[in-house]
């Protein structure tokens, strides 16, 4: 056995000839004559006051902590999930609207007709080229002014137009267009503003 001082720590390992040691101080330790080499004594200012090894903290983080942070991550998984979704269900509703809208204008036997805010003309129904004698193709980009309102009533029709400009919508029960053969014919005219975002 190995005899120490009370208070010391040794370490005794055995070791046999031409055996190898990881320990880094193994070379300059002093080998007892039975083939066993022991470790130094610790200094005392690595010992505690029981002469005992200082002991390893290990410090983890609060329970609750952790508890607190998966709930935290747990709850925003889940909001933008529910916003995905709702997202998702306003996009299919907007689309099926419009979709719904589009049928109706392009079944209209009324004249229906969306203009820029130069007053050139964005989209035309079968009822317009019905009614106006203009195709489609004929009409998209060109002044509304130009294609169907007689050159008396223009100035009314520039009002009505910075009207709905500023947001007004404008009702005129009884008024005069022209079709592409130039001739005229009354009509009811309703016209708003959209917004397009």
């Amino acid at each position: 056995g190995s005899q120490h001082v009370p208070g010391d720590l040794h370490v005794v390992e055995g070791l046999q000839d031409g055996g190898h040691r990881d320990h880094p101080a193994a070379a300059d330790e002093p080998e007892r004559a039975d083939g066993l080499r022991t470790e130094q004594p610790l200094p005392a200012a690595d010992r505690d006051a029981q002469g005992d090894e200082p002991p390893c903290e290990l410090r983890l983080p609060d329970p609750a902590q952790i508890v607190g942070a998966g709930v935290l991550v747990s709850f925003l998984c889940g909001a933008l999930a529910v916003m995905r979704a709702l997202n998702s269900d306003r996009r299919r509703r907007l689309h099926a609207s419009q979709a719904q809208l589009a049928e109706m204008v392009e079944a209209s036997p009324d004249a229906i007709i969306s203009t820029d805010h130069n007053g050139r003309v964005t989209s035309w129904n079968p009822g317009a080229a019905a009614i106006l004698q203009f195709s489609t193709r004929e009409a998209l980009g060109r002044p509304l002014s130009d294609l169907i309102v007689p050159t008396q009533l223009r100035a009314e029709d520039l009002a009505t137009f910075d009207r709905v400009m500023k947001g007004d919508t404008v009702s005129i029960p009884r008024t005069i267009r022209k079709n592409r053969e130039g001739k005229e014919f009354h009509v009811s005219l309703t016209a708003v503003p959209l917004s397009v975002d």
